[in-house]
């Protein structure tokens, strides 16, 4: 027993053994290791920049409070509050783990161990500035958290959740509620891993993805709508549970974790709410369920980089694609569907390489050219489908269209006895071995023309 611990920066400390270190006092932990258990009445205080504490003891009993003001505090095991763990059994006000202090500090607590843990204890972020860093480490295990995360300071800080582990189906997971408190908080996503986000969350400040998932569980899980949401290269935006996500507006890069998209839905009918801007050439997937891109008012996207649609699963697109003189491309085998409230306005080519995009005038709100005239469609495996409304007088025209070499595309046109239904082609190129098939719905009022004939590389 004794009545306080200091452990030097300037060397690595070891602590060994099997036994039980009381510490009645202050445990000023800057590098080391200790493996006994910790117990007393011990306050344990995780200072200096860039070096590591490592607690590898999973019983600890000691009660008082934990302050990862600086570096890396190592852990095997977290639990409930009042719970042996790495981090003691702490009740009532001591049980909050705070992170960081001052300003512009980012302090971790780092989880390393082959088994999971969960834990309700709060997360508070004690910096004016830079914020708190929950690392879920390499190994098997998997954190759970479920306490509350939020500052208790004055400043901008932000809580970041990384790691390498988990996964969309077997991920990490922070369920409780994520609020300013006092300042205000942003969230950002790092490291290759997935985190689930299930809470209702308030805190005003960006939400970041730049690496692994972030899947998202709830509707408020973003927070408030106040700051949007980027999702960098190689980061992925996660939707599942049914959710619909308000007018948070969306920034997206590249094509996401393992290509599978930057803005990706998993399960169930989810809705995003938020103007989506392409700050590069990025993807959109729908692994299954239904994912609905629907804004308030305005453009469902923006900026002038290509986008593509794909996955098993279906979706919409219920505004306007304005991305310029970029294209569109359809791959997956699931079906798209862009039934806008007024005119695409891109220019870009159209291509359909696998699965189904539809054009869908009975639930749009124009009668003519849902993609722009300008646009020239491609066919390379996959189907257009174009259907019209009742009673309406639709059409749908391209610039020009081909199929390209060694496939076989689909051209559908249902009329849902329209009073007439136009899809005019331009000229088709007709690349070596390849073709199309028609699918026509409602004839004679469904009408398919060639304005200026076929060029092809192999014959009729």
């Amino acid at each position: 027993t004794v009545s306080g611990l200091t452990l030097s920066a300037a060397s690595a400390n070891v602590i060994s053994g099997s036994g039980t270190l009381t510490v009645n006092g202050d445990a000023t932990l800057n590098q080391g290791s200790i493996a006994p258990v910790l117990a007393g009445t011990m306050n344990l205080l995780k200072t200096t920049a860039s070096q590591t504490v490592t607690l590898s003891n999973a019983a600890s009993t000691f009660t008082g409070l934990t302050w990862i003001q600086d570096g890396t505090l190592s852990v095997t095991a977290l639990a409930d509050a009042g719970a042996n763990s790495s981090l003691g059994a702490a009740t009532g006000a001591n049980a909050g783990i705070l992170i960081g202090n001052g300003a512009s500090t980012t302090a971790t607590l780092a989880y390393s161990s082959a088994s999971s843990s969960s834990s309700n204890r709060a997360i508070l972020l004690a910096g004016t500035t830079g914020g708190a860093t929950i690392d879920s480490g390499a190994l098997a295990g998997l954190l759970t958290l479920s306490g509350q995360a939020y500052g208790i300071v004055v400043g901008a800080k932000t809580l970041t959740l990384q790691g390498s582990n988990g996964t969309t189906a077997s991920p990490n997971v922070y369920s409780g509620a994520i609020s300013n408190g006092v300042g205000t908080v942003a969230l950002t996503k790092a490291g290759l891993g997935g985190w689930t986000i299930s809470g209702s969350n308030a805190f005003t400040g960006a939400t970041t993805i730049s690496g692994g998932a972030l899947n998202v569980q709830n509707a408020t899980g973003l927070g408030t709508t106040a700051a949007g949401t980027t999702v960098s290269s190689g980061g992925t935006l996660e939707l599942q549970g049914g959710i619909t996500i308000g007018a948070e507006a969306l920034s997206l890069s590249g094509s996401g974790l393992a290509n599978l998209g930057a803005l990706r839905n998993i399960s169930g009918t989810n809705t995003y709410g938020g103007l989506v801007t392409l700050a590069a050439a990025s993807r959109i997937n729908s692994d299954a369920g239904v994912l609905n891109l629907d804004v308030s008012t305005g453009s469902a996207v923006t900026g002038t980089f290509a986008l593509t649609l794909g996955g098993a699963g279906n979706g919409t697109v219920s505004d306007p694609l304005a991305i310029g003189t970029a294209a569109l491309i359809k791959d997956g085998t699931g079906t798209w569907t862009l039934m806008p409230s007024a005119v695409n306005t891109y220019t870009g080519a159209t291509t359909v390489n696998n699965g189904v995009l539809a054009v869908d005038f009975s639930q749009a709100g124009v009668a003519t050219n849902i993609i722009s005239a300008s646009s020239v469609l491609t066919l390379a495996g996959g189907k257009l489908s174009v259907k019209g409304m009742s009673a309406a007088t639709d059409s749908q025209t391209f610039a020009s269209t081909s199929t390209t070499a060694g496939t076989y595309g689909v051209l559908s046109a249902d009329n849902n006895s329209a009073t007439s239904l136009t899809v005019a082609l331009g000229a088709w190129t007709r690349n070596a071995n390849s073709g199309l098939n028609f699918d026509i719905t409602g004839a004679p009022t469904v009408t398919f023309t060639l304005s200026a004939g076929l060029s092809s590389a192999s014959g009729i």
